[in-house]
């Protein structure tokens, strides 16, 4: 279950809106390839194919890559107010 590790990294403050949009892309991007696209496949013989899917489907690794390294931009612009917190056991 994501966030439930020993290492935690949270804004001081508010989240900067740049990140939350960029979150946001990142979850529809991933929910269009998981669930649209093998519909799309499916359905394509039957229909003619609409461009923008084509598109999309043939560029999925490289929008999501890309919005990966863009989130990782905004934590490298707002270094100063993200904050690391290790919640697990030291020393053993």
């Amino acid at each position: 279950m994501p966030g439930r590790g020993p290492h935690h990294w949270y804004f001081v403050g508010r989240q900067p809106r740049i990140f939350l949009v960029l979150v946001a892309l990142l979850l529809l991007d991933s929910l269009l390839g998981i669930f649209c696209f093998p519909l799309y496949e499916h359905f394509a013989h039957r229909a003619l194919s609409a461009p923008i899917a084509v598109w999309l489907e043939g560029h999925f690794n490289a929008i999501q890559f890309t919005l990966l390294a863009a989130i990782a931009l905004v934590f490298i612009i707002y270094r100063k107010d993200l904050r690391y917190e290790y919640r697990g056991r030291r020393g053993r």
